[in-house]
């Protein structure tokens, strides 16, 4: 059984992103990544900061059950309350035998943001009418973090890891009409 974030081998799978930015992106200086279990902050960020040491990395997760943000707070894995959110993606802990993900965030993270509900459905909304991207929640977070002005410091070469279009239908819809698109 191969685990969905806490397993080197899906590090190393999310890493080839690093890699696909530092060859497309050579000048880049700050990363802004979603964070939840772990691994594609951690993969990432060992391949950005193995190559760039000073870029800076960060980890944004939604307000509702931040499970790996909760964590670093507290310096170990800790359990966490389930609520639901729109970035679902995000959601779920990091079991209390968590191997990989903790250590390596942990050590690459430089700083972690949190954004609401309402943050995520205005980057989604702004995706689709800015860019006609279809965002997920999930994959919404560091539009999100960087729209609300969360985001204090960045610097001039940002990349921004945008994950995912696995939004239902009526919930796209409704964040449309909620934003006035239409």
């Amino acid at each position: 059984m191969v685990h969905a974030f806490d397993d080197p081998y899906v590090i190393t799978g999310q890493g080839t992103i690093g890699l696909e930015l530092l060859e497309d992106f050579p000048q880049i200086d700050t990363a802004i990544i979603p964070l939840s279990g772990g691994s594609l902050l951690s993969g990432i960020s060992l391949a950005l900061k193995s190559a760039k040491p000073d870029l800076r990395i960060i980890g944004v997760s939604m307000e509702r059950g931040p499970a790996m943000v909760r964590a670093l707070e507290a310096g170990k894995v800790v359990d966490i309350v389930e609520e639901p959110t729109i970035a679902d993606g995000l959601a779920g802990g990091l079991g209390l035998h968590n191997t990989y993900t903790f250590p390596l965030v942990q050590k690459y993270i430089d700083e972690a943001v949190l954004v609401s509900e309402e943050e995520i459905a205005s980057a989604m909304a702004f995706a689709l009418n800015e860019h006609r991207l279809v965002v997920e929640g999930a994959g919404a977070v560091g539009m999100a973090a960087i729209l609300s002005g969360k985001v204090k410091q960045y610097g001039q070469h940002v990349a921004v890891v945008i994950s995912g279009s696995n939004v239902n239908l009526p919930l796209l819809l409704r964040i449309a009409r909620e934003h006035g698109l239409g």
